[in-house]
């Protein structure tokens, strides 16, 4: 799978899928018929999480050739990527605490040389099961791998090996094109049975066998009980709303999270400069693959050469880069930023903020600023309020 980091590339990929986004969606979207052949699911999940695409576009595209009943399932899946944002923003201490607990792992991976080699065996694709190496391979090769091998691959790392969630949702981050700080930490919460009290996702061998349509059948290889972890879930927090942008000519901070900045803007904003910061190492201790650095990159040159065409200043910093930069700008710009949600992002906007010693205001879209309200508890009471955003959000 090869994918061109930029929006007209992303745009024609959403055309060609258009088509498949109803039932056909529904009724195979759960088959992993392996790499290269992943043409039931629309693989645009790279886009979205930059923004490059957003949840609107692919909404609109999937009602403008489909009934809702036919493209529901499809549609869903879109507002479940929303609904894992709005949840984690809303309890923070969930991302702090993973990542606290990913840091202390790698040190332990130095000194526990036993866990070190398991470990090592399992992102080398050297387990002896034919599966789990086989999505492993596929994940360093393409960095992408279907939702359904997503969740058997972490079930597997978890009950069966016996290695800590917190080292293969890292793992993912680090060679996923679509590397996403809810999504990713959330679904391997969710596999581990942290989530939902007491309910853990359990890899079976005959569920692998249908659904990757025989290719891998790994009956007396898997764990047969997974106990759910015990974790406290923090009171939800409220949910964001954003600041008002000031008004007059901005010098606007945007993250890898929103590469369409302009797109999200409210209208009548005034934007001179545009700083896109670099974080993308910054979401592993171990840094990430070279390819989820160079399709990263790509998506970041996109953005600056569009906002170029619309005569914007636009440039690509690291957040130490930036700081320096802006502690030298004069005042004839306010420095504003795009609201970037729990990630490296948000970190390094934070961090500019201390050093300027001024709170940087932060434009929500309203995509976010619509659906997080509802993120308070489980995906069923959110997938209620589905319609009524739609009609709200594109109608």
């Amino acid at each position: 799978m090869t994918l061109k980091p930029n929006r007209i590339a992303a745009l024609e990929k959403l055309t060609t899928f258009q088509p498949a986004m109803g039932l056909k969606y529904a009724q195979k979207r759960n088959f992993d018929f392996g790499e290269g052949h992943h043409k039931h699911v629309s693989v645009l999940s790279a886009y979205v999480r930059h923004r490059i695409l957003s949840e609107q576009e692919l909404v609109a595209a999937a009602l403008q050739a489909h009934e809702y009943a036919k493209a529901e399932k499809f549609i869903q899946e879109v507002f479940w990527r929303t609904y894992w944002k709005g949840w984690l923003e809303r309890r923070p201490d969930v991302w702090l605490r993973y990542e606290a607990d990913v840091q202390s792992l790698h040190q332990v991976l130095q000194k526990d040389q036993k866990l070190a080699q398991k470990y090592r065996k399992a992102t080398e694709g050297k387990i002896g099961i034919d599966c789990f190496d086989a999505w492993t391979g596929e994940l360093r090769t393409t960095g992408y791998l279907h939702n359904h091998a997503r969740m058997w691959f972490a079930s597997i790392w978890i009950f069966t090996l016996k290695l800590p969630w917190q080292l293969g949702a890292d793992f993912f981050l680090q060679h996923l094109l679509d590397g996403d700080t809810a999504s990713n930490t959330l679904s391997w919460r969710w596999v581990a049975g942290l989530q939902t009290k007491g309910k853990t996702y359990l890899a079976r061998a005959d569920n692998i066998k249908t659904y990757t349509n025989g290719r891998f059948n790994p009956v007396g290889q898997l764990a047969e009980f997974a106990d759910p972890f015990d974790d406290e879930i923090p009171e939800a927090l409220p949910s964001p709303e954003g600041d008002a942008l000031p008004m007059g000519p901005l010098a606007l901070l945007v993250t890898d999270d929103c590469l369409d900045p302009l797109a999200h803007l409210p209208a009548g904003a005034v934007v001179k400069d545009v700083i896109i910061l670099d974080t993308v190492n910054a979401r592993s201790p171990m840094g990430v693959s070279n390819q989820v650095q160079r399709f990263t990159s790509g998506l970041m040159k996109d953005c600056v050469e569009r906002l170029n065409d619309k005569n914007i200043k636009a440039c690509v910093m690291t957040p130490d880069t930036a700081m320096s930069a802006l502690q030298k700008r004069g005042t004839d710009e306010t420095v504003a930023a795009l609201y970037a949600p729990m990630g490296t992002g948000r970190t390094a906007l934070d961090q500019i903020a201390g050093a300027l010693g001024a709170r940087i205001p932060r434009d929500l879209p309203d995509w976010d600023k619509a659906c997080f309200p509802f993120c308070k508890k489980g995906f069923f009471p959110f997938k209620k309020e589905i319609p009524g955003l739609i009609e709200r959000l594109t109608g």
